[in-house]
């Protein structure tokens, strides 16, 4: 049985130019924006009572690559209003994420409360519903190996 969400999304999706509105994932769920690929800070976003609001959220957009091999680096500050972030793997190598609420200046040696992310692919600050880690990101890997951040 389809809800009111969904009878809207689908009206919505059924309406648009071909191409013009898609979920980043090609999934489309209640709880997704829809935004316009050829402008993506325009989207409508899910309300509460089941309907879609317009929404414009800017997004931040940083790459760099791994210093130090061994050695975690800040990639993304800690943000308790973050809308989501995503960090991206872009190197050859195995990357490992550290997440840190304290505010410590740098992690702790060794990877062993780490998230490893293998050569192509991302890890989202997005935990369900409408929860985002608020943390700072640091990373370490193979010195060279690019990344890229995204964050709202």
């Amino acid at each position: 049985m389809l809800g009111k969400f969904s009878k809207i999304l689908l009206v919505c999706l059924a309406l648009a130019p071909s191409g013009a509105f898609a979920a980043p994932d090609g999934v489309i769920r209640q709880s997704d924006a829809i935004c316009d690929p050829n402008a993506p800070t325009h989207c409508l976003a899910p309300t509460a009572g089941g309907g879609m609001a317009n929404s414009t959220k800017l997004s931040t957009v940083a790459g760099s690559t791994i210093t130090t091999t061994s050695t975690y680096q800040s990639v993304l500050a800690s943000n308790a209003s973050r809308n989501g972030c995503t960090f991206q793997n872009n190197g050859t190598h195995t990357m490992y994420l550290y997440l840190d609420s304290t505010g410590g200046s740098t992690p702790p040696s060794g990877n062993t409360k780490s998230i490893s992310l293998v050569a192509g692919t991302s890890f989202s600050c997005s935990i369900g519903g409408n929860l985002v880690i608020g943390d700072e990101l640091w990373a370490t890997g193979t010195s060279g190996d690019a990344y890229t951040v995204i964050s709202q």
